[in-house]
C-alpha cells in the first residue's frame, strides 16, 4: 500500500521558516500589522499590509474591517488548507479616530489540524497602537504596544 506524503506550506520569516498553526498565524499577523507593504512584497510579490489598508481607509472603520479580513483571509490562503476570517470594528467611545478591530481567524492546515485565534486591534488615526493576543476562552494572553 502506497503512502500518502502529506506537505505542510511554511510561512517565510526573516531567519528561518514556521510550520505549526499557531506560530504560522502569529508571525503572518505580526508581519501583516508591523511592516510596511515593501516589505511584504518580499515575501508574497504583492501589496499586503496593515499601513497601505489602513492609509487607504482612513477614518472609516467599516471600510477598514472589510479590507482587512480580504487582506487576511487572502493571506491565509496561501498559507493554510482552509481558512475563514471575521473582522468587525469596535467605536471607541473616546473618538477623535480611534477605534477597534475585533479578528477571528479558523484555519485548518494539513499535518496540524484545525485551530482558532482571536486578537483586538486598536487603531489611532492611521495607526497600530496595540495588539492583543486572546486564547480560545477569551482570556487575554499576550500584548504589542506601539513604541511610537
Amino acid at each position: 500500500m502506497a503512502r500518502e506524503t502529506i506537505y505542510t506550506t511554511p510561512y517565510p520569516n526573516l531567519d528561518t521558516w514556521t510550520i505549526t498553526l499557531e506560530s504560522k498565524v502569529s508571525s503572518m499577523l505580526l508581519d501583516y500589522f508591523t511592516t510596511n507593504y515593501d516589505q511584504s512584497t518580499v515575501f508574497t510579490g504583492k501589496i499586503i499590509s496593515f499601513l497601505y489598508t489602513v492609509s487607504e481607509y482612513n477614518h472609516n472603520p467599516v471600510g477598514c474591517a472589510d479590507a482587512v479580513r480580504t487582506d487576511l483571509a487572502t493571506l491565509c490562503g496561501r498559507y493554510f488548507q482552509d481558512s475563514e476570517v471575521m473582522v468587525d470594528y469596535i467605536d471607541d467611545p473616546s473618538g477623535n479616530g480611534k477605534y477597534d478591530l475585533d479578528i477571528r481567524i479558523e484555519v485548518k492546515d494539513k499535518d496540524s489540524g484545525r485551530a482558532n485565534f482571536n486578537r483586538i486591534i486598536k487603531i489611532e488615526g492611521t495607526r497600530l497602537a496595540r495588539m492583543l493576543k486572546y486564547n480560545n476562552e477569551g482570556v487575554l494572553i499576550d500584548e504589542w504596544k506601539s513604541i511610537a
